[in-house]
């Protein structure tokens, strides 16, 4: 993982406010350059920063806890668009742009088999980072996958309550019941979790900050990374909130997204910058 270097100084009052003063405005772009924009330390708002608008949905305001709980990424420093949201719950950085397999041109139309969307996130680079995945998901119970369907994220298969998802369990499941606050296709029910009753404004309604998320369908399915059994993996739908295990050779969509809060390494010169602009605030201390 490329990591970045932070520079954290305070300056007390008394002579040296000044010096701290001056050297604040370069800090400051120090700062910015290793991808840290200023989403990431305000809440996040609509419209998309980077223009692009998403396949289906809309940018709600005030639904789910996108706003507050995801951390703007700017890699390419130019202060105009974001790139990634870190996702402090999950530990997790997730491209702004959610089709980048047909964006940058890998895929036509971004519909790919389990195994080709593996190997075209395995090879992923970006801005210097590698590793990248498609989202995990581990069994609800914490033993093994369990495929009664349910209503309210009590088993792995089916969909879950909203503000709640399937929790750490399930990375997609919490960006869209946790993150953007939609609604599952059943109502969820704790005293009758097998029964299908169809909820009032299920769907993906909110696709947040990030472009090109799909969410009609049959096309707003994406695959996780984990097989179940020797033909099938899970995927997860934004159409519905449904969570199901799929044949491996079905075409789905391929979110990537890197374990960690990817940040973007400094060159050379603006480490030795940083230093010193360290080492002036330290002298100041020193003259006091």
């Amino acid at each position: 993982m490329v990591r970045r270097l932070a520079f954290f100084v305070t300056f007390p009052l008394g002579d040296d406010v000044m010096n701290g003063m001056r050297v604040m405005a370069p800090l400051a772009a120090v700062l910015l350059l290793s991808g840290v924009s200023g989403a990431a330390l305000a809440a996040l708002s609509c419209p998309f920063a980077d223009g692009n608008g998403s396949a289906t949905g809309a940018c709600i305001a005030g639904q789910g806890s996108w706003q507050t709980s995801l951390q703007a990424r700017d890699w390419s420093g130019n202060g105009v668009g974001v790139d990634a949201y870190y996702d402090p719950f999950l530990n997790l950085t997730w491209l702004a742009d959610v089709d980048w397999a047909r964006t940058s041109g890998f895929d036509t139309d971004g519909l790919m088999t389990w195994s080709r969307a593996n190997a075209w996130v395995r090879d992923l680079t970006l801005f210097g980072g590698s590793d990248w995945r498609l989202p995990t998901v581990t069994p609800v119970n914490g033993v093994s996958f369990t495929t009664t369907r349910s209503n309210n994220g009590s088993s792995d298969r089916g969909t879950a309550k909203t503000g709640q998802g399937w929790g750490e369990h399930n990375e997609m499941g919490y960006m869209y019941y946790v993150h953007l606050g939609n609604k599952g296709f059943w109502v969820p029910d704790d005293a009758n979790p097998s029964s299908q009753v169809e909820q009032s404004g299920w769907g993906s309604a909110n696709t947040g900050p990030f472009s090109n998320l799909f969410s009609d369908t049959p096309f707003g399915w994406y695959w996780s990374d984990r097989e179940f059994g020797s033909s099938e993996a899970w995927s997860f739908s934004f159409h519905s909130g449904g969570h199901l295990e799929h044949n491996q050779i079905r075409s789905s969509r391929a979110w990537a997204v890197h374990s960690g809060d990817l940040l973007i390494p400094l060159p050379g010169a603006l480490w030795l910058m940083g230093s010193a602009l360290v080492g002036v605030v330290a002298g100041a201390r020193r003259r006091r």
